[in-house]
């Protein structure tokens, strides 16, 4: 029986089930030996993102607003601020989808030693882009519904709302992680949108929720902290301006998403050929 140090290992990660440092190792990897599809991809997606949201916000708001300064801030000076997040989130949602299907075209092949340019994983991915909308569109009306049922629950219970309102939390959550590897499968395995929701959930149960949550957790408060301080040195360099702000926004999306979408990817493939072998990703990768 061959060892972990003995695996068979063709391209950015062993053929073997992955350990944590295996996946940082393999995400590393794949940025590394795919510079121009993921950093460049990254990139395009973070500077269209940005100016797209910039442009939407002044033609709607009439500027950029900034937060409210005062302790207690009435609706008609917090609207502005907003609306402005709003269209920030439904760009770089919409954006990100670009990168999305480029990494789970690049990263499949990249486990079997296959590099892949930019031209060719947009190639790949373009014709499952409205299959990517679908999929993000389900989830937005699934979680607004929830939020929905939450707000109400406060508005109409009071304080003990809060308490009913708290299932609802917990099914965000929940439904977030179940529906982490959707976006792989639409890519990988051509399905639908239903579909990819259906099997998404079942591969994270496959192996456990409670993995896919900690893992992604654990990465996103990494990304987060950095990318924290990034915002705070490009402010204070800035002076706190806009462009400084713009700036510090596209420099970390573009090495951050990347990196952060090659991970659950990877996740995605490891708890597929745990449940099931490696045999059929072996077939749509190549």
């Amino acid at each position: 029986m061959s060892t972990d140090n003995e695996a068979l290992r063709l391209g950015i990660v062993p053929l073997r089930p992955l350990t944590l440092s295996d996946l940082v190792g393999g995400t590393v990897q794949a940025l590394r030996r795919n510079p121009r599809a993921l950093f460049g991809g990254g990139l395009i997606v973070a500077v269209v993102a940005e100016l797209v949201t910039v442009a939407v916000t002044v033609l709607v708001v009439g500027g950029l607003p900034a937060a409210p300064t005062t302790e207690f801030p009435t609706f008609a000076e917090l609207r502005p601020f907003l609306i402005a997040t709003m269209i920030a989130l439904l760009v770089v949602e919409v954006m990100a989808l670009v990168l999305v299907g480029v990494v789970n075209v690049v990263v499949p092949r990249a486990v079997f030693g296959h590099v892949t340019g930019l031209r060719a994983a947009l190639s790949a991915m373009l014709p499952k882009l409205p299959r990517l909308l679908g999929i993000l569109a389900a989830i937005g009306a699934m979680m607004i519904g929830i939020a929905m049922i939450a707000v109400g629950a406060v508005a109409l219970g009071g304080e003990a709302g809060f308490l009913l309102a708290f299932p609802a939390v917990v099914a965000v959550v929940y439904l977030s992680m179940a529906f982490s590897f959707a976006a792989s499968v639409a890519v990988v395995e051509n399905q639908g949108v239903i579909e990819s929701l259906r099997r998404s959930r079942t591969l994270v149960h496959a192996v456990g929720w409670w993995r896919v949550f900690g893992i992604l957790l654990l990465a996103g408060l990494a990304t987060g902290i950095v990318a924290a301080i990034v915002g705070a040195v490009f402010e204070t360099v800035s002076g706190g301006s806009a462009l400084g702000t713009s700036l510090a926004t596209i420099l970390t999306s573009a090495v951050f998403a990347p990196a952060t979408t090659v991970l659950t990817t990877l996740l995605y493939i490891d708890h597929r050929c745990r449940s099931e072998g490696i045999e059929g990703l072996w077939r749509e990768a190549a």
